[in-house]
């Protein structure tokens, strides 16, 4: 197989194909035990499970506030936004300066299991506008 390029920002790439690695590769300073953040992917990944979860009726409405489905939410902007607003990212938390990077210490504290998603929630659950905007 040819060597693939990577973009400027792109530490590395995997290919599967049906449950293989057919190519594996890597850009310094990253390796196979870097940790990686998933980006843009979990957008996709999240939009087919919640899907699915409408499809199959456990979720009852695109329109119901997340807090319904994750009551640990409760009380931060994202609880009081619907379903729809975190799927479109419009929850009326304020926006990131660079995707991934807005709080690189504690997404190193969570990594580390010194803080946990819930912290991290009710430290930045700013309400900035209101959601859906």
């Amino acid at each position: 197989m040819t060597s693939l390029r990577f973009a400027t920002t792109s530490l590395a790439v995997l290919l599967i194909d049906r449950g293989a690695i057919v190519y594996e590769g890597y850009r310094d300073p990253a390796n196979e035990r870097t940790f990686q953040f998933s980006q843009s992917m979990s957008k996709s990944l999240t939009a087919y499970v919640i899907g699915s979860m409408l499809c199959e009726g456990k979720i009852a409405s695109l329109d119901d506030r997340a807090s319904k489905y994750a009551p640990e939410l409760q009380g931060t902007v994202y609880g009081d936004a619907t379903v729809r607003n975190l799927l479109t990212m419009s929850s009326g938390t304020r926006e990131a300066v660079m995707a991934g990077s807005q709080y690189p210490d504690e997404f190193v504290d969570l990594r580390g299991h010194r803080t946990s998603i819930i912290d991290l929630l009710n430290k930045f659950s700013k309400k900035d506008v209101a959601p859906g905007r």
